[in-house]
């Protein structure tokens, strides 16, 4: 399988090899200010990838696993709420654009990507006011999600601060950090993505550190190991059945270090 992994490119180093890509991408928008170009280039991307990413893969219950929230709150950000407040009834609409159906299966890789934005804020007045800045940068990026593509990355934290201050919403006093600055929460959020043809690809999901990813192009979006590409599944399936860390790793070609991150990572 480690072979498998490294001939579709897929082989992880800690450092995504889209920082080429993003520093021309820096350079080029730099020319662009002083000239009458547009701030924001954008280059054609591969429909199919952006559709692998949009592809609904994952339950409320599965995803909210992967971003650190109970199934019911993924469900209430992105299929909307209704509730009772003082007598009345109160609709909370959705906080992101739901790429699937309820009845089936609801989410997609980029709504993962969504989702642990939103965790990083601390209360719903804060997450609706990530719902309405995402919706400014779609506008100024000229995209439909900002959030699966690289000119996000590079340009969020500028375009973020001006949401706040044209629009008088201070986001950054929402923050879990407290002091953390708006810069700084689009900086962390897209931080573990790595990005291909100018889109999101994989994401790291504890962080670059912890060798488990979720790339779009491989086990139908299931967390695989970094190096290898092994689902994590299937590593904690041969835990169950009583091997060990290095039985694992001989058999399904993962390291010792991927099979035991595996493990932890399960165990939490």
């Amino acid at each position: 399988m480690g072979g498998d992994a490294q001939g579709l490119g897929v082989r992880a180093t800690g450092r995504s090899e889209s920082a080429r890509e993003i520093g021309a991408l820096r350079r080029i928008c730099g020319e662009c200010r002083g000239s009458e170009m547009p701030l924001y280039t954008r280059v054609r991307v591969d429909e199919r990838i952006e559709q692998r990413a949009k592809t609904p893969r994952y339950s409320f219950t599965a995803a909210g696993q992967l971003v650190g929230r109970p199934g019911s709150t993924v469900k209430r950000w992105t299929a909307g709420h209704t509730r009772r407040h003082q007598g009345a009834t109160v609709i909370d609409p959705p906080l992101i654009r739901m790429d699937g159906t309820p009845e089936s299966l609801p989410l997609s890789f980029l709504n993962l990507l969504e989702l642990q934005m939103l965790v990083r804020y601390r209360d719903d007045a804060a997450l609706q006011s990530i719902r309405k800045a995402l919706d400014y940068c779609a506008v100024e990026l000229q995209v439909d999600r900002p959030l699966l593509t690289v000119d996000f990355k590079v340009h969020g934290g500028e375009l973020f601060t001006r949401f706040s201050e044209e629009h008088d919403d201070l986001l950054v006093n929402a923050t879990r950090a407290g002091q953390t600055t708006i810069e700084d929460v689009v900086s962390q959020a897209t931080a573990n993505i790595d990005y291909a043809s100018e889109l999101a690809q994989r994401w790291w999901v504890v962080s670059r550190d912890v060798p488990i990813v979720i790339d779009s192009r491989l086990a139908a979006g299931r967390p695989v190991t970094a190096e290898t590409a092994v689902r994590i599944d299937a590593i904690v399936s041969r835990a169950s059945e009583g091997l060990g860390v290095d039985e694992i790793a001989y058999d399904t070609g993962a390291s010792t270090a991927e099979v035991e991150a595996a493990l932890q990572h399960a165990a939490a």
